[in-house]
């Protein structure tokens, strides 16, 4: 190596012996000068910052990257012992969603000193795997199907996803799923996603999900055994937003507050056609309302303006709402409507609990398992008569009922730290 002037004998000795057996002779066989012009004494810290050099160039030849030549010897830097550093195993989640949404930084919060956590896709997972113990987390699947034009290119979406998990795997690499959905939202191609959904139901090593009422809806045609299942309920949102306490919500119920909010994404899926017939019903029995969120597109804007165009008692925030004014929103809200045709958890119905905030639901099994009809919040039915009769139980509610089920609420989101099955086996999994 001609870039170490005076550490060359040591370069090509350190090469030697990675290829062949080196023997020590106890013999002297050569004697050296010392004169005082000695490259090694006057050009003594060069030396030793080439032997430092020298000794990382064999490690990394040997595959040895995770070990260092230290010296606790300050008056002695060339009296090195070797240390090795333990990399923490990696945790790659895909997609992030985190720019949006907490719930992946909250989910993760209790492994960051114990694992590197990265967003990347498979390509990556694949790189990384060479180096490093590696696990995939995969979230929702609309990114890998939501490219395709046309069925033939979802189902070749589809294989070049199986293919790149195949090869993560053989490598070493583990999988872990969770399932949000039975299916994903706004999908095109139903055939392709249930063919994705099948292979990783075989592929995955470990399968989560937040409720284990669901168990069934969800490997109805897919059956996996109980050892891949790993159950480990959605968290809360407290804190994530702003500050919040109880108090809060009980000075704004008792001085007779009774606004409803809604909040999130506004797309036909989750129900937008239900949110209008629900939220007219609830601005005739005189309840004030405000509906927050980015409208899927330019029609749907112009849908909900049209439709509240001369109502008084609205509020619409029609744009993405930044975390400050969502946090003020369910300061001020005692009501939170929730509209889905079919899920299996909700990250809104925890938010609103997060906030003690009495739920408006559709009545779906999540919903049913979570809330006490007419005591913690109230499930609605689609026909208008069970709507009519909904909106009247809430404008009835007495003051006493709404702080206990606010109470209830708050209380239901606190016992969900996050914490759990999930945490524990990742870290059961730790090198």
């Amino acid at each position: 190596n001609p870039f170490i002037v005076n550490g060359i004998d040591y370069d090509f000795f350190s090469k030697l012996s990675e290829i062949t057996d080196v023997k020590h002779i106890d013999k002297i066989l050569y004697q050296r000068r010392w004169h005082g012009e000695n490259t090694s004494i006057r050009r003594e810290s060069d030396q030793t910052r080439n032997t430092y050099i020298c000794m990382l160039n064999s490690l990394n030849r040997q595959g040895l990257n995770n070990t260092f030549p230290v010296s606790p010897f300050p008056k002695e830097p060339r009296k090195i012992k070797f240390a090795v550093q333990h990399k923490n195993p990696e945790i790659l989640i895909f997609p992030d969603y985190s720019y949006s949404n907490p719930y992946q930084k909250l989910l993760y919060k209790n492994l960051k000193d114990t694992f590197d956590i990265y967003k990347g896709d498979l390509d990556l997972a694949i790189e990384r795997i060479e180096h490093n113990s590696v696990f995939f987390h995969l979230h929702w699947l609309n990114f890998i199907l939501n490219q395709a034009e046309s069925e033939n290119h979802a189902a070749t979406l589809v294989d070049d996803f199986l293919l790149k998990i195949k090869l993560f795997k053989d490598k070493g690499g583990k999988l872990v799923w969770t399932i949000h959905n039975n299916l994903e939202h706004d999908n095109k191609f139903v055939a392709q996603d249930l063919r994705l959904r099948a292979a990783l139901c075989a592929l995955s090593d470990k399968i989560h999900l937040h409720d284990s009422d669901t168990i069934d809806e969800v490997f109805k045609c897919n059956p996996v055994t109980q050892e891949k299942l790993i159950i480990h309920a959605h968290g809360n949102y407290i804190g994530s937003y702003g500050d919040f306490n109880m108090n809060m919500r009980t000075d704004r119920i008792i001085n007779g507050s009774n606004s409803v909010l809604f909040v999130g994404q506004l797309r036909k899926y989750k129900g937008l056609e239900r949110i209008l017939k629900i939220t007219s019903q609830l601005l005739k029995q005189g309840l004030k309302v405000t509906i927050a969120g980015q409208p899927e597109n330019k029609e749907v804007k112009n849908q909900i303006e049209k439709h509240f165009s001369t109502e008084k008692n609205i509020t619409l925030e029609l744009k993405r709402i930044p975390d400050s004014d969502l946090h003020s929103l369910l300061l001020n809200h005692e009501f939170g409507l929730l509209s889905y045709d079919n899920i299996l958890t909700s990250g809104s119905l925890r938010l609103f609990q997060s906030y003690g905030i009495t739920p408006i639901a559709p009545d779906l099994p999540l919903f049913k398992r979570e809330i006490i009809d007419g005591t913690s919040g109230f499930i609605y039915k689609n026909s208008l008569a069970d709507l009519n009769k909904m909106v009247t139980s809430i404008t009835k509610t007495n003051e006493n009922t709404l702080l206990q089920s606010a109470q209830h609420n708050f209380r239901l989101a606190q016992e969900l730290d996050w914490t759990g099955n999930l945490i524990s086996y990742f870290e059961s999994n730790l090198n």
